[in-house]
């Protein structure tokens, strides 16, 4: 069941085209982008799409966010962004950043799944 739990918000200024509920980093110029790597880091998740240029609001902070997924996973699963700003759990891998983790399955890309929003480095165990 999707859900939705309000996160801190900040206000960023979009380096690109954004879709809602994408996971996004910053660039040089300190711009919302979609991630280039996992190991490059994340922001937040964005709140509303935005256009190159616009003022867009992403949650940065913990809580439950909606997010879309890059392809199917479990409930459970760390979630790591692709360059596209979608989530997957494919190859998360120490040095990577995890955004989250699945609060539900999703079955297929496209679909948008609540994430417990939990962005931190994967370190080695």
């Amino acid at each position: 069941m999707a859900r939705y739990e309000s996160c801190t918000g900040v206000s960023l200024t979009a380096g690109e085209a954004l879709a809602i509920g994408r996971v996004v980093g910053l660039d040089a110029s300190g711009t919302a982008i979609y991630p280039l790597d996992p190991a490059n880091g994340y922001v937040g998740v964005t709140a509303e799409a935005a256009a190159s240029g616009d003022v867009v609001s992403v949650n940065v902070g913990g809580g439950i966010v909606m997010i879309e997924a890059a392809g199917a996973f479990t409930a459970g699963d760390e979630l790591v962004a692709g360059t596209d700003g979608r989530v997957d759990d494919t190859a998360v891998a120490v040095g990577d950043f995890v955004v989250g983790f699945a609060l539900e399955d999703a079955a297929a890309a496209g679909d948008i799944v609540s994430v417990l929003l939990n962005i931190n480095e994967k370190g080695a165990i």
